[in-house]
C-alpha cells in the first residue's frame, strides 16, 4: 500500500533532513467536528461535568498523522488536484509517497486505519461511571476515524498516538512529487532526493487535471513540457 502526505516546500525541506512526521494535536485539523467530537451525557449534573472535563483532557494528550491513501488501482493518491489545492500549497509544495510495509507501525501505541466517511455520526453516550480512558478505547473509531461525508475526498488513512510524537520514515519515501520542472524549488529538491525519487505530475486536462507523473529522468528524457 502507498500512502501519501502534502506539504509545503519549506515544510518539505525540513522533513527531509529529519525524515520525520510529526503527531500534530487534534485541535491543528481543518474539521471544527473533528477536533472537538460531541457525546451524550444521561443528566445535567454536576458528575457528569466532571466526566465531561475529564475526557476532555485526556482526548487533548492524543496526537495524529494524517495520509491519504490511493482512490484506486489507476487513480493514485498524488493525482488528487483538491489535495494539492489544500494542503499542497496550491500546487506550488511536495507531496511524498511513503511505502506502508516500510513504516514502523508495529508499535502499540500507534493506532493506524483509514478514516470512514458517513452521512450520520451518532456519538456514544458517556455515564458517569465510565471510566475515561476504557470509553475511549470502546469508541476508538468515533473518536479518530470517523468524519461527515463533505470530507470524503481526503481519503485519509490516520495514525493516532497519545505517547508518539514522531515517526521515522527514512526508509518508507518511495517518491516525491511536484509540478513545474523548471521552477527553481523544484530544482532544489531535486538535488536533495535525486533522479530516482523526484517524479513531475502532468496535468491532464481529459482526466479533470489530475494527471499523471513521471520519473525526473524520464520526464527529461521525453521533453513531456518544453
Amino acid at each position: 500500500m502507498r500512502l501519501y502526505h502534502f506539504t509545503s516546500f519549506n515544510t518539505f525541506i525540513k522533513i527531509w533532513h529529519t525524515k520525520k512526521l510529526l503527531f500534530q494535536p487534534f485541535y491543528n485539523v481543518n474539521d471544527r467536528l473533528d477536533r472537538s467530537k460531541f457525546v451524550k451525557i444521561p443528566d445535567f449534573s454536576n458528575e457528569s461535568k466532571s466526566q465531561l472535563n475529564k475526557l476532555d483532557i485526556q482526548l487533548a494528550s492524543y496526537r495524529q498523522i494524517s495520509l491519504l491513501t490511493d482512490y484506486s488501482e489507476t487513480i493514485k493518491g498524488f493525482m488528487s488536484s483538491m489535495m494539492w489545492g489544500h494542503y499542497g500549497d496550491k500546487g506550488n509544495g511536495v507531496c511524498i509517497e511513503l511505502d506502508y510495509d516500510k513504516l514502523n507501525l508495529l508499535d502499540q501505541t500507534i493506532i493506524k486505519n483509514k478514516v470512514d466517511y458517513s452521512i450520520e455520526i451518532k456519538a456514544p453516550t458517556l455515564k458517569k461511571e465510565d471510566d475515561i480512558l476504557n470509553f475511549i478505547d470502546t469508541h476508538i473509531d468515533y473518536f479518530f476515524f470517523q468524519k461527515t461525508k463533505e470530507w470524503e475526498g481526503e481519503n485519509e488513512y490516520r495514525l493516532v498516538s497519545r505517547i508518539q510524537t514522531e515517526l521515522d520514515i527514512s526508509n518508507a519515501i518511495s517518491a516525491v512529487y511536484m509540478f513545474e520542472y523548471k521552477r527553481p524549488e523544484t530544482q532544489t529538491v531535486l538535488k536533495l532526493v535525486g533522479e530516482d525519487i523526484l517524479h513531475i505530475v502532468v496535468p491532464n486536462r481529459m482526466t479533470n487535471g489530475d494527471g499523471v507523473s513521471y520519473p525526473i529522468k524520464a520526464f527529461k528524457w521525453k521533453h513531456i513540457i518544453k
